[in-house]
């Protein structure tokens, strides 16, 4: 898992996590459902990405 932020909206949580099969997206998705208190999930897939910036250390 990469990041997790509590959000306003139809969900409550956003969690960025990074696979390299669709296999290993499943088991991810089928972890997150034995929390309890997790009713649903909703995954999008990037195809493709423009920038990403490094985390800042603050140092």
């Amino acid at each position: 898992m990469q990041e997790a932020h509590i959000i306003a909206g139809s969900a409550s949580v956003l969690v960025k996590v990074r696979t390299g099969t669709t296999e290993q997206l499943q088991d991810v998705l089928r972890r997150l459902y034995e929390i309890e208190g997790v009713s649903g999930t909703r995954a999008t897939v990037v195809l493709e990405t423009f920038f990403e910036r490094p985390v800042s250390t603050g140092v």
